[in-house]
């Protein structure tokens, strides 16, 4: 939009990568890539806030003290910000969440705001009961309560000791949760009040996705993410830039793939192929790359709980650094090297080599230079080449 090209002499629009090439007559080539990701205009204080927890209400994603809709705009609501956690509930129209130590429900009906609990640290994760819908579960550094009907039913110490702060528990089945921690992942037992397993114990784990009681998904801080499955752990690889050393979200789209978020990027990688790398059927594993030179507004996104959440029309929103991220997972299209290599030219021992179908070596053969290039207007990072 707005781009100034002079002289327009050719036009050609590639539907399948989603590009367009366009001539000029005195500029040489242009190509343009529309954007896939979104970023809604956020003031400069939310900005200054920094963006962490969210919410999906009927109007938009509450981030901080500000609704973002889909139309651009915004509103300010008169909510403290610094939230990691948060959870809305559509039926009240209530926003849950804890600036300090003080559990807080605030009615975005009326503005109003209801004390409900006080914390014994501060909050981490706050969601729904998956066994019972109306109840809430919320953890703390170092504990977990339940909620019913805005009351505080109890609030639970979890055995760990400073250097083991929870990060959030993922329920695991009734009343039994896993636990990821700055000291590994732990499997915790609510009603005994009780850790019965833990794994990974000199690693600060922020990340979880269970898809079974067998194959669990863990990210840490620093130190590269890992499948648990049946028993066995496998580090999973590093992946470009040795970016993935920092997973800060874990999302299945439900189609076979993850899209990871990170501190250097964004990555899409299939299921299947971190499958076949545990298990060693594979020595590589492709990741496709999505940075600043596809639009995103930063490669920094955020780590919170949750730290990305699902619009209903499958919308997926991100924070970033630099503001919410808002794309369309299965709507992206990819644009992937497809093209052939193509040798441009061979110097060996200071000497050109040209139109050579089959190239002998002698034994003493000095310095061999070969240069080859494959047509591509993709993300670089994207282009892997291996001999």
């Amino acid at each position: 939009e707005n781009i100034a090209i002079p002289n327009v002499s050719s036009f050609y629009y590639d539907k399948k990568n989603n590009k367009y090439y366009i001539g000029s007559a005195v500029s040489g080539l242009y190509v343009i890539t529309p954007s896939d990701f979104f970023t809604p205009p956020a003031p400069v204080a939310a900005v200054n806030q920094g963006f962490y927890g969210q919410s999906v209400t009927e109007e938009g994603v509450l981030s901080q003290q500000f609704l973002f809709r889909r139309n651009g705009t915004h509103e300010k609501y008169p909510i403290i910000s610094n939230l990691k956690s948060t959870w809305y509930r559509p039926e009240t129209r209530s926003l849950y969440y804890a600036p300090d130590l003080t559990l807080l429900r605030f009615d975005l009906r009326t503005g109003k705001t209801y004390h409900l609990a006080t914390l014994t640290t501060r909050l981490s994760s706050i969601f729904p009961d998956p066994w019972q819908e109306r109840n809430l579960v919320f953890s703390t550094s170092f504990s977990i309560g339940k909620m019913a009907q805005d009351t505080l039913l109890e609030e639970k110490r979890i055995p760990l000791t400073k250097g083991q702060e929870l990060f959030a528990p993922y329920p695991a089945g009734i009343d039994t949760f896993l636990l990821a921690t700055w000291s590994g992942v732990k499997w915790y037992d609510y009603r005994r009040n009780k850790i019965y397993r833990s794994i990974l114990d000199s690693l600060a784990i922020r990340q979880l996705y269970a898809e079974s009681p067998e194959r669990i998904w863990m990210a840490s801080y620093g130190k590269g993410w890992y499948l648990y499955h049946k028993g066995r752990i496998t580090r999973m690889p590093d992946g470009p830039l040795d970016a993935l050393r920092t997973v800060n979200a874990i999302i299945d789209d439900g189609r076979g793939y993850f899209w990871l978020s990170s501190n250097n990027g964004l990555f899409k990688v299939s299921k299947q192929a971190l499958l076949n790398y545990a298990q060693n059927k594979s020595e590589e594993v492709y990741f496709y790359t999505f940075t600043t030179k596809d639009h995103l507004p930063t490669n920094e996104f955020n780590s919170c709980n949750p730290s990305y959440v699902w619009l209903p029309d499958s919308m997926l929103s991100l924070p970033s650094l630099k503001g919410l991220v808002w794309f369309y997972p299965h709507r992206l299209r990819l644009s992937l090297p497809d093209k052939g290599i193509y040798i441009e030219h061979i110097h060996i021992d200071q000497k050109d080599i040209h139109q050579v179908d089959k190239l002998a070596l002698e034994p003493d053969h000095g310095r061999l230079n070969i240069k080859v290039s494959s047509p591509y207007f993709g993300n670089k990072e994207n282009m892997q080449l291996r001999f």
